[in-house]
């Protein structure tokens, strides 16, 4: 998109600069650019990262626009800035920057930051960790283990963002600790949860791991259910049941699902079978 501004002001920052641009004709389809990284040409004669901060109306009907420059731009601003707000009118392109915006739609969310530090909180408070203490573990643990190295809970890739709460609940489980709220629900996926009590011998509807993680033997006995009938006089101990569909659960629950019916089972307590291993 390209149209015609005054620059009001600018003003450079440590790692940033501020652009202030009045428009008198706003274009149709200008919002479309705010909230997308930009790439910004002042009047074909400077280039410069930057991010709509902020449209305004002013009292005579003009647009006031604040953008946020990047790090590139501190010199092309000292460079250009008094030439462009000497003129009366200059040119601007707007470009979505579609490297930068496919980068920010794979970088960690907001709610899975949440979930991460969420667990971390826990984690760190059942084993006696400071919560900056239990994440610097972690991220070190996490990247000697898994394929993406050592991430930063900022601005780290979803997928990292998906593996590193799932590592950190497995190990959470193998170092007994007690969760604030259900895991299941930091997770991404049910699958993934269902994936992960069959794994480490969990049940999938309280959340309490077996027998084998209490030094006491105080845990949970856990049966695995499967979902798909294996049918009267087979034997259990020699059918191949790698193709059918399983759940971990525990004895009580297990019980449940056979006296309920499978079917009810799963749509009261949300959850279903997996093909497993």
């Amino acid at each position: 998109m390209i149209f015609r501004c005054s620059l009001k002001k600018w003003k450079t920052r440590k790692n940033s600069g501020i652009v202030n641009l009045i428009i008198k004709d706003i274009p149709d389809g200008f919002d479309k650019f705010e909230d997308k990284p930009l790439i910004v040409n002042f009047n074909q004669m400077a280039q410069a990262s930057a991010k709509i901060k902020n449209i305004e109306q002013l009292a005579n009907g003009d647009h006031e626009v604040i953008l946020i420059t990047g790090k590139d731009s501190k010199r092309v601003l000292i460079n250009v800035g008094p030439k462009l707000k000497e003129m009366e009118e200059i040119r601007v392109k707007f470009e979505i920057n579609k490297k930068e915006q496919q980068r920010l739609m794979n970088m960690i969310t907001k709610s899975q930051r949440n979930k991460a530090f969420a667990v971390i909180e826990d984690m760190g408070n059942s084993i006696g960790y400071e919560k900056e203490e239990m994440k610097e573990a972690l991220v070190m643990r996490f990247a000697e283990v898994s394929e993406h190295g050592r991430i930063s809970l900022s601005d780290c890739s979803k997928k990292a963002a998906i593996d590193f709460i799932d590592f950190a609940i497995r190990l959470g489980y193998e170092l007994g600790v007690e969760w604030k709220e259900n895991p299941r629900n930091r997770l991404d996926s049910l699958d993934r949860w269902l994936r992960m009590c069959l794994d480490k011998k969990i049940c999938a509807v309280s959340t309490k791991p077996g027998k084998n993680y209490y030094i006491d033997n105080s845990g949970e006995i856990v049966h695995v259910h499967h979902g798909n009938n294996i049918g009267m006089g087979r034997n259990r101990q020699k059918i191949d049941d790698s193709e059918l569909e399983k759940i971990c659960l525990s004895a009580e629950y297990h019980y449940i699902a056979h006296k309920m019916g499978w079917e009810s089972f799963k749509k009261k307590y949300h959850v279903y079978a997996i093909v497993y291993p």
